[in-house]
């Protein structure tokens, strides 16, 4: 019975090759994206937010009640230290001047003739010092004047930037009236607060980054000038003050300002966030072996997060290799084939169909 049944099935096959069993099919290695792991250095990034101060800053008001005669300042400019920017009407000092100086010139010259007549015993001693007493007052006047003459006139204390005034000649000003304001902007005062957990990482001298959002594309540098004494016992922060360049007067005072400290330096693994499958509270990657193209799902525990990339603590090495990309399509202990990542300029571009409709 048995050699019958082989023979029929024999029969069969020889005129029906078809009937014959298929082939198994190739297993398919699903395309993947594979990175180098690298180390490399980083910092533990400290975020504040502060609001720019200038440098130093006045409001010019004059010291006596007088008339406005000259405007030497022009709203918005540069003005340097020692520069003369406001005169107030001094006509009448300078007249009372013009007379001291005469008056002085008087004295002096008879207190010269008064030395000559000394030396031949022609002029008493009560003489004598009055002619040196008159020079003397005569001095102090001049110097009484030229200090009046000095509070009608507005110095720039130092080089800064003068703001917006409303003051117009032949303004009658008194103490305390505002002329205008100096701001001295080449550099930025900026506080901020920063957690008291970080106090250890910070210290003076040390360098920031400071962005605003006015230019987003620039960063800005500067440095911890001074690190306040007293931690704020309700928010648990301590003030930090930094100084920032602005040499080309990009900032002006009261922005605000995202301040970024880098500190604690060290040699990290970083691998970039979409690498990682998260499961509740575990992170896996699919760790890949270029030898036998197989990869392997490995957990790892993570740390800081730096923009788009995450820091590895463990579950990784130096040079291994992970899948970045078609993680969906995977699954621990296949086979894949990885592909090169194509770049923005590789990409392929769409190409536009138009369809020809014939006119019935």
């Amino acid at each position: 019975m048995t050699f019958f049944y082989r023979l029929i099935t024999c029969s069969l096959l020889a005129l029906c090759p078809t009937l014959g069993f298929a082939k198994r099919p190739t297993a398919y290695a699903p395309p993947v994206i594979i990175e180098t792991v690298t180390s490399q250095t980083i910092h533990t990034p400290i975020e504040a937010l502060g609001t720019t101060k200038a440098l130093n800053t006045i409001i010019l008001t004059p010291n006596t009640t007088e008339k406005v005669s000259e405007i030497l300042f022009k709203e918005g400019t540069l003005v340097h230290k020692g520069e003369i920017l406001l005169r107030l009407n001094q006509q009448e000092e300078q007249a009372t001047l013009d007379s001291a100086l005469a008056l002085f010139s008087e004295a002096k010259e008879a207190l010269n003739r008064a030395e000559g007549l000394r030396k031949s015993n022609n002029i008493s001693n009560a003489d004598f010092k009055k002619r040196k007493t008159d020079l003397l007052e005569a001095e102090a006047r001049i110097n009484i004047l030229k200090s009046h003459i000095k509070d009608l006139t507005l110095v720039a204390p130092f080089d800064g930037i003068i703001g917006l005034s409303d003051i117009s000649l032949g303004a009658l000003l008194q103490p305390g009236d505002r002329i205008a304001s100096l701001s001295d902007i080449s550099s930025l005062k900026v506080d901020f607060d920063v957690p008291d957990l970080y106090l250890k990482d910070l210290k003076e001298g040390q360098n920031i980054s400071a962005f605003v959002e006015a230019y987003p594309q620039k960063s800005l540098k500067g440095k911890i000038k001074t690190i306040d004494t007293v931690v704020n016992p309700n928010t648990r922060t301590v003030i930090v003050r930094a100084l920032i360049d602005n040499q080309d007067h990009l900032l002006k005072p009261g922005m605000i300002v995202n301040i970024i400290i880098e500190s604690s330096p060290r040699e990290a693994l970083l691998i970039p966030e979409k690498a990682i499958l998260q499961e509740g509270k575990k992170s896996f990657v699919f760790l890949f072996d270029p030898k036998t193209q197989i990869v392997k799902r490995t957990l790892i525990t993570l740390g800081s997060r730096i923009k788009d990339r995450v820091e590895v603590l463990e579950g990784l090495k130096d040079a291994q290799h992970i899948v970045v990309e078609g993680q969906i399509k995977i699954r621990d202990g296949i086979k894949v084939s990885p592909q090169k990542k194509l770049e923005s300029s590789e990409r392929p571009r769409k190409r536009n169909i138009v369809k020809n409709e014939s006119s019935s």
